[in-house]
């Protein structure tokens, strides 16, 4: 175990995903000895999932508007909120999965942070600006990190991808269809996670690739139990009425499942992007894409390696495949050594920070010693 004299890490919880991401960092970490504290942006299932894992936390505002404008008031008004709590805690560095509230809460606060993210296509301002180290995936190489103004200086590739941080180890739960009362009378399971209304990259065209896909699932309903994870309120409201009015079979978790199992156990899924699409293709588990952003260079790789299916138009919902599955345990080779790392990462981090503090000390003492020479 780590000598650390009790430091606190800080973890950010900005998003859904962010959760099963960084819980394995901030487990081994306390295991190497340090103390952890959690916030989190009470957005999606966020909260939902930290209350699931047993975790205490603090809920630091919600969902940001949509405009732009608005998007950057929030963003910073968080952030003062955000310091305004983690002041009294005197964290010793930052950690978050690219929240940018939570980078500029650190700043504010003269804390170093680490932030990772594995979509390179989005606006890189606050990270370049305001990191102390940034991670993303190897897939992500100088090229396409160039490509999309990434800044190379504090920059660290960590093996694989996000998501075999926490599936290299997962073991499916054999009683999960039974747990959620999700029938065995084989139906094909497809799992719909529409796309994100409110992030930076969605596209209006997605639009209409949703609408063929309904239309196709509708056609179809006599063979398949619909599992929808909606985003938003919104969402949730329009896939509720819309399951009773074209009577699909089907739900809506009332509250987070636990997402790998549900994956596991579906036999397709299909989303907007993100996370949840990345975990099917790690876990064998067919997937499908109608995301019309800019395409990053993980979901890139992954489409090379067969993993991973873009639906781009209205007439690529035929490439959907609707079929039962067999269930096995062909998971995408991952790299054990992911974790060790990305915590090796904080706590050099911290051994910086550490060394900072030393030799401005040294400078102050050397400063006044001169001082009281000098007026001898």
């Amino acid at each position: 175990m780590t000598t650390n004299n009790k430091k606190t890490i800080w973890f950010d919880f900005d998003n859904s995903p962010h959760v099963p991401v960084l819980l394995p960092i901030a487990k081994e970490m306390r295991n190497r000895g340090y103390k952890t504290f959690f916030t989190a942006r009470d957005v999606a299932q966020t909260v939902g999932l930290l209350e699931n894992a047993g975790e205490q936390h603090v809920v630091i505002d919600g969902i940001f508007p949509k405009s732009n404008i608005q998007k950057y008031y929030h963003t910073f008004a968080r952030a003062r909120h955000l310091k305004q709590v983690i002041k009294w805690v005197k964290p010793d560095c930052g950690i978050s999965h690219c929240s940018r509230s939570g980078i500029l809460a650190a700043w504010f606060m003269g804390i170093p942070n680490l932030t990772m993210y594995d979509y390179e296509y989005i606006n890189n301002t606050i990270q370049n600006r305001y990191c102390s180290k940034v991670l993303i995936p190897e897939a992500v190489d100088d090229t396409a990190a160039t490509e999309a103004g990434i800044n190379p200086d504090n920059l660290h590739r960590y093996p694989g991808l996000k998501e075999q941080l926490y599936l290299n180890d997962f073991q499916p739960d054999p009683g999960f269809n039974d747990k959620y009362q999700i029938p065995d009378n084989g139906k094909i399971i497809v799992t719909l996670r529409p796309p994100a209304e409110n992030s930076h990259y969605h596209n209006s065209e997605v639009e209409q690739i949703l609408a063929a896909l309904l239309d196709k699932l509708n056609k179809q309903k006599s063979e398949i139990f619909l599992i929808i994870t909606p985003r938003t309120e919104k969402q949730l409201h329009f896939f509720k009425d819309y399951l009773i009015q074209h009577q699909l079979d089907g739900f809506i978790p009332r509250r987070p499942l636990p997402g790998a199992d549900l994956i596991y156990h579906s036999d397709l899924l299909i989303t907007g992007g993100g996370t949840m699409v990345r975990e099917a293709a790690v876990l064998g588990v067919p997937a499908y894409t109608i995301f019309k952003g800019q395409k990053g260079a993980v979901d890139r790789f992954l489409e090379n390696a067969q993993r991973l299916i873009f639906i781009d138009t209205p007439s690529d919902v035929n490439k959907i495949h609707l079929s039962k599955r067999k269930k096995s345990h062909h998971y995408l080779n991952g790299a054990d050594s992911q974790l060790t790392f990305v915590c090796n990462q904080i706590e050099n981090l911290l051994s910086e920070k550490s060394m900072q503090k030393n030799n401005l000390h040294k400078k102050q003492q050397l400063s006044l010693e001169t001082n009281i020479l000098n007026n001898q």
